[in-house]
C-alpha cells in the first residue's frame, strides 16, 4: 500500500502522462544506465527518455559543477534517480536551471548516517566496500549487486538482471572517487525550487529505514512507499514503478498532502 496520503498511482487526472514529458534517469552507485532500461516499455510512449551513464571517468570534484559533466548529460526535464543517482539529482538541481524536477527512487539526500539521520549507511560500511573495491573490485560489484537486489520477492530474478548492467572492474578509480563523494555530499539542506518526489520500496535492505518523514515533510511534494519492492523497484516492479511516475508531472497542489507518510 501507499503511504497514507500518498496518491494511488491509478487516480485522477494526468495518469497517462504528458505530450513532450523529458525524464533524464540517473543509475546509483556500480552501475551503468541502462540499469533502467525495464522500465522504458511501461512509460509513456509520448515521454521521452534519456539514459544518463554517471561521469565515472572525471574527477568526482567536477559532477555537481553546473557547468560540468553531468549537468551537460541532461536534457531539459525531469531527473528520475535510482539510490546514489537521486541523491547527485537532488545536489544539482539546486543550481541546474534545466531540471524541472527531481524524484528520488529508493535514494536519500544523505548517505551517511548520523545519531539523528538514520536513512543512510554506517561510514564503517562505506569504508568498508570502499577497501574492497580498491583490492578486489569485482568482488566488491558482486556483494553490492546481491545486497541491492534483497527485499524483492523475486530477489533472485532482480540480482541477475542488475548484474547485467555492473560496471566493469576496471572503472575501479571512478567508483572508488565515488565513494568518498557519496561520504562527503550532503543534501538535506538543498532547497531546489522545483517539485521533490519520493518513491521507496518498504522491504529496501540498503536504506531500510526509508527517508526521515520530518524531512520528506519540509522538501517532497509527494512520497509513496511500495510494498513488496526492495531498493531496486525498477526491475522488482518496473510497472508499478512507471505507474507512480505517471503523476509527476501533475500541476503544483495536485498532491500537496502527500508527504505525509505512514501513520
Amino acid at each position: 500500500m501507499l503511504a497514507e496520503g500518498a496518491r494511488s498511482p491509478h487516480d485522477g487526472p494526468g495518469a497517462t502522462g504528458l505530450s513532450g514529458f523529458v525524464l533524464n534517469l540517473l543509475p546509483g552507485w556500480g552501475y551503468r544506465a541502462g540499469v533502467w532500461e525495464a522500465l522504458l516499455a511501461h512509460l509513456p510512449a509520448e515521454w521521452e527518455t534519456n539514459l544518463v551513464e554517471l561521469p565515472w571517468e572525471h574527477p568526482t570534484e567536477e559532477w555537481l559543477r553546473p557547468n560540468g559533466p553531468l549537468a551537460a548529460r541532461l536534457k531539459p526535464g525531469w531527473c528520475v534517480g535510482w539510490s546514489f543517482g537521486g541523491t547527485l539529482a537532488l545536489a544539482l538541481a539546486a543550481h541546474a536551471s534545466t531540471i524541472d524536477g527531481v524524484v528520488l527512487v529508493a535514494s536519500t539526500p544523505c548517505w551517511l548516517a548520523a545519531p539523528d539521520w538514520t536513512a543512510g549507511l554506517e561510514r564503517q560500511a562505506i569504508e568498508e566496500l570502499r577497501a574492497l573495491v580498491d583490492d578486489q573490485p569485482e568482488a566488491a560489484l558482486r556483494h553490492f549487486n546481491a545486497l541491492v537486489s534483497l527485499g524483492a520477492p523475486n530477489a533472485a530474478q532482480v540480482r541477475r538482471a542488475l548484474a547485467h548492467h555492473l560496471l566493469p572492474g576496471e572503472m575501479r578509480p571512478g567508483l572508488t572517487a565515488a565513494l568518498g563523494l557519496m561520504q562527503r555530499l550532503d543534501a538535506r539542506l538543498t532547497r531546489p525550487a522545483v517539485p521533490v518526489r519520493l518513491i521507496e520500496g518498504e522491504g529496501d535492505r540498503l536504506l531500510p529505514g526509508g527517508v526521515d518523514p520530518h524531512w520528506v515533510v519540509t522538501h517532497a511534494r509527494s512520497w509513496s512507499r511500495l510494498p513488496g519492492m526492495g531498493h531496486a523497484l525498477h526491475l522488482a516492479d518496473p510497472a508499478a514503478l512507471a505507474a507512480c511516475l505517471r503523476h509527476i508531472g501533475e500541476p503544483d497542489g495536485a498532491d500537496a498532502a502527500a508527504a505525509q507518510g505512514p501513520s
